[in-house]
C-alpha cells in the first residue's frame, strides 16, 4: 500500500504531526507525547511513540515566528517492521485581526523503515505437525533497511477570543484550522529496489470550542486525510466543564477543565475519549472500539494515552517594546 502513514485517535493532541503551519500556535512554548497500542489482540500489530514539541522565537512586528521538532517510533508485527521519523518544523503567524492568525508553516524530516526476519514463521519450517524453529526457513535471514528525507508544508488558521472580566476569565471561544501537504518529495520507501513510493497525503484538520455558557462548552473536531487513492476521516464532538476561574493578571489562580465525548473514524469505529486540564498540563485518553471489518474478529481496537504542556497564553499576542527604536520609529 502507499499509505503507510500514521494516524492518531485524537489528532488534536499531535498538531505538529498534522500541519508544519501549527508550530507555536498553543503560545510560547508547547510538549507533549504520544502513545498507541492499536490491535493487540492480533499479537504484536501496531505500537506507535511520538514526542513533539515548539517554541516561539520572536515576534516581529506582529509576525510569530517560532520553530519545533518530532520525533516518532512505529513497529508492527511479529518481523518488527519498523518506521522511525525525526523531523523540523518552522512557521510564522501573522495578525489578521484582533482575534486571528493566519499562518505559512514548513517542515523536513529524516525516515528510516527496518524489517527483521528472523520474528518470522516460514512454511518450509513446518515439520508435518508444528512450527520447527529449528528448521531452515531456505529465506535470507537478517535486517533489511533504507532511509529517507520527506518535505512538508501548510497553512494554519488560529481564532481566540476570551470571554470574562479583565482579572479573570471563564470559558474561551477558540476554533483553529489548518491545510497541509505531506510527502511532497513522493520518496521511495522500498529496502530492495526502487518502485515503492509514499503518496502525496492532503491533511485537513479543524477544532473548536464553542461556549454554552459561563463552564459548559462543546469541543468539535474532524480530520481527513487523503493519501494517493485511499481516504480517512475522523470526527466527533466533547462536551467540555471549565472547573475555576483563571487570573489574567497575577497569574496565581489557575483553572482546569474536564472533556468526554466520542470520535468516529470511517470503515474503522468508535473512539470514546477523555480529556483532562489542570493548569497547563492536558492529559488525553481513548479507545478505539472496532465496528467495521475487525470486529468480526473483536471490538477491542487499541489504547491511546497523551500527556501536553502547553504554556502561556494562546491568543494574538502584541509586539513587546524593548531595545532601542528604529529609525522610522517603530519599537519591537
Amino acid at each position: 500500500m502507499h499509505a503507510q502513514d500514521l494516524h492518531w485517535s485524537q489528532p488534536g493532541a499531535a498538531l505538529l504531526y498534522l500541519n508544519p503551519g501549527f508550530t507555536g500556535i498553543e503560545g510560547p512554548y508547547s510538549a507533549g507525547l504520544n502513545f498507541k497500542d492499536q490491535w493487540s489482540v492480533a499479537g504484536r500489530a501496531y505500537r506507535t511513540y511520538m514526542a513533539a514539541g515548539d517554541v516561539r522565537l520572536n515576534n516581529y512586528g506582529g509576525a510569530l515566528v517560532s520553530i519545533g521538532g518530532l520525533l516518532s517510533s512505529d513497529v508492527a508485527g511479529n518481523g518488527g517492521y519498523k518506521t522511525v521519523s525525526m523531523g523540523m518544523t518552522s512557521s510564522c503567524l501573522i495578525k489578521a485581526g484582533k482575534s486571528m492568525r493566519v499562518g505559512l508553516g514548513i517542515g523536513a524530516n529524516y525516515m528510516q523503515n527496518s524489517l527483521s526476519d528472523d520474528g518470522y514463521q516460514w512454511g518450509n519450517q513446518f515439520d508435518g505437525e508444528l512450527f520447527n524453529s529449528s528448521m531452515s526457513s531456505y529465506e535470507s535471514q537478517g535486517k533489511l533497511s533504507h532511509h529517507y528525507f520527506d518535505l512538508n508544508a501548510g497553512v494554519s488558521f488560529v481564532y481566540d477570543e476570551e470571554k470574562g472580566s479583565l482579572a479573570t476569565s471563564t470559558v474561551q471561544k477558540r476554533w483553529v484550522a489548518g491545510y497541509s501537504m505531506n510527502h511532497l518529495t513522493t520518496p521511495v520507501i522500498a529496502m530492495t529496489g526502487s518502485g515503492d513510493k509514499l503518496a502525496l497525503k492532503h491533511t485537513a484538520f479543524v477544532k473548536g470550542q464553542i461556549p454554552l455558557g459561563e463552564k459548559y462548552s462543546i469541543v468539535p473536531e474532524a480530520v481527513a486525510y487523503v493519501m494517493g487513492v485511499h481516504m480517512e476521516i475522523t470526527g466527533g464532538v466533547l462536551l467540555k466543564r471549565q472547573i475555576g476561574l483563571e487570573s489574567k493578571i497575577t497569574g496565581h489562580r489557575k483553572s482546569g477543565s474536564a472533556a468526554v465525548g466520542l470520535l468516529f473514524r470511517t470503515n474503522s469505529g468508535l473512539i470514546p475519549t477523555i480529556e483532562v486540564q489542570k493548569s497547563n498540563y492536558i492529559v488525553g485518553i481513548s479507545y478505539d472500539i472496532n465496528t467495521f471489518g475487525f470486529a468480526k474478529a473483536s471490538l477491542r481496537g487499541g489504547l491511546e494515552l497523551t500527556l501536553r504542556l502547553r504554556a502561556g497564553k494562546t491568543g494574538p499576542q502584541q509586539p513587546k517594546k524593548h531595545g532601542r527604536p528604529k529609525k522610522h520609529g517603530k519599537w519591537f
